[in-house]
């Protein structure tokens, strides 16, 4: 029995998260209107994506179950030694 990792559409998740970073704060109806693909497929992506930390969401406010869909914001996603060297580098003393 194949992993359920295996069963991932992974060409899917790359689209839907490229399409989340161009478009943050859009709906999932907007994320299947721009990529044609179905709910089922952008909502399995979005959960994937959420698990691995790189997209939020938040709860719009004209609706308790309609979310919006956010990238994570690129300094979250740096280790702590990352952060200190870039650091480093934009005041110049690396």
């Amino acid at each position: 029995m194949p992993s359920l990792k295996s069963l991932i559409d992974w060409n899917s998740v790359e689209k839907v998260y490229r399409c989340v970073c161009a478009h943050p704060g859009e709906f999932i109806n907007h994320i299947c209107d721009e990529l044609n693909l179905s709910e089922e497929k952008i909502n399995s992506a979005l959960d994937e994506l959420a698990k691995s930390g790189l997209v939020k969401f938040k709860f719009a406010e004209m609706s308790p179950v309609m979310k919006t869909n956010y990238p994570v914001e690129t300094p979250l996603l740096m280790t702590p030694k990352l952060k200190i060297q870039l650091k480093k580098f934009l005041s110049g003393k690396n």
